[in-house]
């Protein structure tokens, strides 16, 4: 298994409402993003994921954990996926996570899981998510966009990584 970096994108001053990956080459077996974020203006967000600007089709199930408190498996149905809650500013801290998307230039259904989490500096707080995700379309993933469901941006340092693997 080797990685290839195919793009890096950090968030610059004033912050960025979306992550775009454009013009994914076909020519490796899966994906991977590493991301380290954080929410504009000391709010909390959380990631939305599409494949090829695609609005439908998406299928997902979720376990999430909030400090103690483990939520009931979720699975729904919709308009995206939805990853994670990012880290909150205030806080001083960034949300990790690591999305893999396989055998996305195959696949006519991408398939993929996201997993990671966001301390609170504070120790108050902890948000853990595992999430397992599918899209119905019968293209390969050319492009891939990250965005708040809450309209808001991912502040300055906020960094996205993606990697072809072989």
């Amino acid at each position: 298994m080797a990685f290839e970096l195919l793009e890096t994108i950090t968030v610059g001053s004033g912050g960025i409402g979306a992550i775009d990956f454009q013009a994914i080459p076909q020519d490796a077996r899966d994906l991977k993003i590493l991301a380290s974020s954080t929410g504009q203006n000391g709010n909390a967000n959380t990631y939305n994921l599409r494949f090829n600007n695609l609005t439908s089709g998406y299928e997902m199930a979720k376990l999430q954990q909030t400090g103690t408190s483990l939520s009931a498996p979720s699975v729904n149905n919709g308009a995206t996926i939805t990853i994670a809650n990012q880290g909150e500013p205030d806080w001083g801290a960034f949300a990790n996570y690591e999305i893999t998307i396989y055998d996305y230039a195959t696949n006519a259904n991408p398939i993929g899981y996201a997993i990671g989490g966001a301390p609170n500096i504070s120790g108050t707080t902890m948000f853990q998510t595992i999430a397992q995700f599918g899209n119905s379309s019968t293209s390969a993933v050319a492009s891939i966009q990250l965005f708040s469901s809450e309209s808001l941006t991912f502040a300055e340092h906020s960094t996205f990584s993606l990697y072809k693997i072989y």
